[in-house]
């Protein structure tokens, strides 16, 4: 399945052929897309450290890594990192959990190799460009990117 990333809504939907059907996403890397971004944006479990008071206690997590080990989950911390303030310290963050989140990638044999840039952006404001380049095995590069309205709740 083909996702679409919604600027206004800030995140990810299913997308739709233009006859309404859902599209598949076969051809021109819609499916790898797709399991590049659910590899980025699902929540992994925070470990009770990275919790600040701001944040809560809520430190999410998929339900189906339960007992597992971190190297074996899915997600990444592009969540948490997201909600801090908006600094080069996190700009590099995001950017690391993102690119530890694709690696399975290149483990897997799916790509050659995943390199991943985060850059804070001007418009629209207080906005963070991540860009994912997947090279396939076969030399085909593909690349694509999203938008992220900054929604750190710590006070700058």
């Amino acid at each position: 399945m083909r996702l679409e990333f919604d600027t206004a809504a800030g995140g990810f939907d299913l997308a739709l052929t233009a006859t309404g059907d859902f599209d598949a996403g076969i051809g021109n890397g819609g499916a790898l897309e797709a399991a590049v971004w659910v590899s980025i944006f699902t929540d992994a479990l925070a470990e009770p450290g990275d919790m600040t008071p701001d944040l809560g206690p809520d430190r999410r997590g998929w339900w189906a890594d339960a007992g597992r080990a971190a190297a074996e989950s899915m997600g990444s911390l592009v969540w948490i990192h997201l909600r801090e303030k908006r600094t080069e310290t996190a700009r590099l963050a995001i950017e690391t959990a993102a690119w530890t989140s694709v690696q399975w990638f290149v483990d897997d044999g799916i790509a050659s190799a995943v390199d991943v840039t985060a850059a804070f952006i001007d418009a629209p404001r207080d906005a963070l460009r991540l860009t994912v380049v997947l090279t396939e095995p076969n030399g085909v590069r593909r690349d694509w990117s999203v938008d992220l309205l900054w929604s750190g709740v710590a006070r700058r």
